[in-house]
């Protein structure tokens, strides 16, 4: 599970960092110069959204642990998780306003208060649950799709530094509700079942199915991103307006297909070779490791200026600086064992 949280951290610093580095709205648009044209349609394609449902999928499964351990230590599962979640929104709330407006933290608390209400579903249960945000996510995407042409580039509220910061997150985390909550909820539910079902033991024939689904997963979930990322890129011609209309709906059953292929090929990895164990260990402090990268990442384009790298080099720079902030939590865990912010979010949270 750790090395899994991992490799979605990295994906994660990929899709984030434009949005980091760019200005505005910029890292919406298809740039005019070739190679950040292809780094943008590559990180659409194998990156976005695809990561955000893998680290949300641990993130049901590590629910289910946590309401074992609850229940071991004579404690409600329930508010102790309900105080965990509040606890992550105020954690949230201040990476969204002073690091980064594209903030995940409070979706996951928001969303996290749903799996209190469906625990106790039995994991087939759950997977039928999984399956039914399907279709609301592809409503949510239409929506978006009518919607972002005259939000996206509207112009700043006027008022001082912060009030700017909060309309910003505000905003932003309106948007990705919309975009990402459905499937996010889905992965949840996923994941708990995964934890039900005890799919991460060893040599778990659901693990095997998955192992030997990996062929099929790739050759429909590529061309379905890639029909989404052509879509919502304006590649298609302006006329063909139903097409457009149904790449963006792709992303729906084709963003949690190509994120199952990543899963399968992680969990094939690890079997092989598996990570150090002081990566693993870094794995541990995954919230720490997530704002460690929007922190590290506004330094660096505060310094060498918004907009003054493209998209092509930004897929380049994700890769070393999501690694630096692996292995600062990586050196963390060896000398303190959990990291800051998983330390304060138990404090807040009472565990």
């Amino acid at each position: 599970m750790d090395t899994i949280r991992l490799v979605g951290l990295v994906g994660i610093c990929v899709v984030n960092l434009p949005f980091i580095a760019l200005p505005g709205a910029a890292g919406l648009v298809l740039p005019d110069a070739g190679l950040d044209r292809l780094a943008m349609l590559t990180v659409e394609t194998l990156f976005q959204a695809k990561f955000f449902l893998l680290f949300s999928f641990v993130f049901g499964w590590s629910f289910h642990l946590q309401d074992l351990a609850a229940r071991r230590a004579g404690a409600s599962p329930a508010r102790r998780h309900l105080r965990r979640m509040a606890a992550l929104a105020v954690i949230g709330c201040l990476h969204g306003i002073l690091v980064f407006p594209g903030d995940i933290l409070v979706i996951y608390a928001l969303l996290g208060c749903g799996l209190v209400a469906v625990r106790h579903l039995s994991a087939p249960a759950l997977a039928r649950l999984a399956l039914a945000m399907l279709p609301l996510a592809a409503l949510c995407l239409t929506v978006l799709w009518v919607s972002l042409p005259e939000a996206a580039f509207s112009q700043p509220p006027a008022g001082d530094a912060l009030s700017r910061r909060i309309d910003e997150w505000l905003s932003t985390l309106g948007f990705l509700l919309v975009f990402q909550g459905p499937l996010a909820f889905g992965a949840f539910c996923l994941g708990l079942a995964a934890g039900k079902s005890g799919f991460f033991a060893p040599d778990h024939p659901w693990q095997r199915r998955l192992d030997r689904a990996l062929p099929w997963l790739l050759v429909i979930g590529l061309p379905l991103n890639l029909f989404h990322a052509a879509a919502t890129g304006g590649l298609l011609p302006a006329e063909w307006a139903l097409a457009t209309l149904a790449g963006v709906w792709a992303l729906a059953p084709g963003a949690p297909i190509l994120a199952a292929a990543w899963l399968a090929l992680i969990l094939r990895l690890t079997r092989r070779r598996p990570l150090p164990e002081i990566l693993v260990a870094a794995g541990r402090n995954s919230l720490s490791i997530y704002v460690l990268q929007g922190v590290l990442g506004g330094v660096t384009f505060y310094l060498v200026g918004h907009g003054s790298v493209g998209q092509a080099r930004l897929l380049v720079v994700a890769l070393p600086l999501a690694g630096a902030a692996i292995l600062a939590l990586a050196a963390w865990a060896v000398i303190a064992g959990r990291g800051p912010l998983e330390r304060l979010l138990r404090r807040m949270s009472g565990a």
